[in-house]
C-alpha cells in the first residue's frame, strides 16, 4: 500500500507543469521590485523605532568578568532574542548595548550571530553606560562642555530598571525622549543589587515593574533580559499591565494572575517579591536568592489568547490559554511582517 501511494505521488509530480522560465528582463524586474519592497519596509521600521523609547542594555565589563562561560553565552542569546522581538514588534524601540567589552566573551558570541552589527534599530558601543549617557547629553545640549559630570539633572529622562528600586512604574509611555536601562546580568544572584548601586552612584533614576500588583509566582521569580524588553515593548504598544505580564511571563514560572477589576490597579496586598534575570537586577520587585541556572536563554514566551476579564486564574489555566509563539496570529503586538527586513 505504501509503494502504491509513493507511485501515485510520483505520477502526480510528473504530470505537473514546470513553472515557466523567466526571461532576463523579468528576473531583473523581480529583483528591483524586491529591492524596493525591502527598502520601503526597512524605512517604515526605522521610522517607527524613532518614535519609540530607547532601551539600553548595560553590559558592564566588571559584570562580565564575574560571569561563568555558560552565563555569558546565555546573555548573548538573550540579546539576540531582544533583537528578534523588537524586529517583530509593530511599535519597535531603539536598542543600544553599552559597555560591551571589545573582544570579550559576550562580544565574540554576538559576532557569531548572523548580521550582528547591521541589525536595524540596534547599536552597540564599548563605552560604559555613564560615558554613553554623558556623550549623548553633550550632543543633545543637555550639559555644557565635554567634561561635564553625570548628574541627575541632565539625565532626568533615564530610568534604570532595578528590582531594588523604591519607585514602582505606573506606566511606560511611548516617548522617544525616555531611555530605559536594563542590567545585562546572568549571575545566579551572586551580584545582587549591583545595578541599583551603580545607577544610584551615577545619579540615574531607578524604578521597578509593578509585578506584585498583578501576579504571583510559585516558581523562581526571575526574568531574562529579553522578557524585560518584551514587557517594555508590550506596554509601549498599549497593552494593560495585566495582559503584559500574562503574555510575557514564561509558563515555567507557574504564575497565577490576580483579578484587576476590569483592568484597574490590583489590590496592594502583600505578595511574594520578585527580581529579574538569575540574580540580576532587572526591574522587578525584590525576591529571595534564586538557584536558577543558564536556562534563562529560552525562547520568548507564548502569547495569551485571553484579552479581557479578571485574571486570577491558576498557572495551568494561564498556560492553556496561551496559543502560538511570540508574533503569532493571536499576538497583535508582535505581528510585523519581517519578510523584507
Amino acid at each position: 500500500q505504501r509503494r502504491k501511494e509513493e507511485k501515485r505521488r510520483e505520477r502526480e509530480q510528473s504530470q505537473k507543469k514546470p513553472p515557466p522560465e523567466l526571461t532576463p528582463e523579468q528576473q531583473e524586474h523581480n529583483r528591483q521590485r524586491n529591492q524596493r519592497m525591502k527598502q520601503e519596509a526597512r524605512g517604515v521600521f526605522l521610522q517607527d523605532s524613532e518614535s519609540g523609547p530607547m532601551v539600553v542594555i548595560d553590559m558592564d565589563p566588571e559584570w562580565e568578568k564575574s560571569m561563568r562561560i555558560k552565563e555569558r553565552k546565555s546573555l548573548a542569546q538573550q540579546v539576540a532574542f531582544c533583537h528578534g522581538a523588537n524586529r517583530r514588534c509593530i511599535k519597535p524601540a531603539r536598542l543600544q548595548l553599552t559597555g560591551l567589552p571589545e573582544g570579550g566573551a559576550v562580544h565574540e558570541q554576538l559576532k557569531k550571530l548572523s548580521g550582528f552589527g547591521t541589525w536595524m534599530a540596534f547599536d552597540f558601543t564599548h563605552d560604559t553606560i555613564d560615558d554613553f549617557l554623558r556623550k549623548r547629553a553633550v550632543e543633545s545640549g543637555a550639559t555644557e562642555g565635554s567634561g561635564a559630570e553625570v548628574t541627575p539633572e541632565p539625565f532626568h529622562n533615564v530610568i534604570y530598571l532595578s528590582s531594588d528600586a523604591d519607585e514602582e512604574l505606573e506606566d511606560i509611555p511611548r516617548d522617544p525622549s525616555v531611555i530605559y536601562v536594563i542590567g545585562g546580568i546572568v549571575d545566579r544572584n551572586r551580584m545582587k543589587g549591583v545595578a541599583h548601586k551603580k545607577a544610584t552612584r551615577l545619579g540615574i533614576r531607578t524604578a521597578r515593574l509593578p509585578l506584585n500588583k498583578y501576579c504571583d509566582m510559585a516558581a523562581t521569580k526571575v526574568l531574562t533580559v529579553n522578557h524585560v524588553l518584551e514587557i517594555i515593548l508590550r506596554k509601549c504598544a498599549g497593552e494593560p499591565w495585566s495582559l503584559v505580564f500574562e503574555n510575557t511571563l514564561p509558563q515555567r514560572k507557574d504564575v497565577s494572575f490576580r483579578a484587576t477589576d476590569g483592568g484597574q490597579e490590583a489590590d496592594k496586598a502583600a505578595a511574594p517579591a520578585e527580581e529579574t534575570e538569575e540574580g540580576g537586577d532587572n526591574a522587578q520587585a525584590p525576591s529571595e536568592p534564586s538557584s536558577a541556572s543558564g536556562s534563562s536563554a529560552e525562547a520568548p514566551p507564548q502569547p495569551s489568547s485571553s484579552h479581557s476579564g479578571p485574571r486570577a486564574a491558576a498557572s495551568s489555566s494561564a498556560a492553556a490559554s496561551r496559543m502560538g509563539k511570540l508574533g503569532g496570529p493571536l499576538d497583535p503586538t508582535f505581528n510585523r511582517n519581517t519578510k523584507h527586513l
